[in-house]
């Protein structure tokens, strides 16, 4: 059961977590550097920089964590609602 790293509606306190938070045992506040939020088809995606010059850039977000009991849970609601996960 890996966490998930959320930076959009599923976030704490965005209007999708609801779906999700019975099914998740904690979060945290993260940031992944050298990454940027882009448009693809018309919706948000992270985009992560390798090499110099991109440092600067970072994105903030949530580190969730899922309940062990109900992670399939979690990830099935995710799925769904996301389409598809790495």
């Amino acid at each position: 059961m890996l966490p998930l790293f959320s930076y959009g509606t599923l976030k704490p306190s965005e209007i999708a977590f609801r779906q999700i938070e019975n099914h998740v045992e904690k979060h945290q506040l993260a940031s992944i550097k050298s990454a940027e939020i882009c448009l693809r088809d018309g919706l948000p995606a992270l985009k992560i920089h390798e090499g110099d010059g991109y440092g600067h850039r970072h994105v903030m977000g949530y580190v969730l964590f899922p309940k062990p009991t109900t992670s399939d849970e979690f990830y099935e609601i995710v799925r769904s609602y996301e389409g598809s996960i790495s």
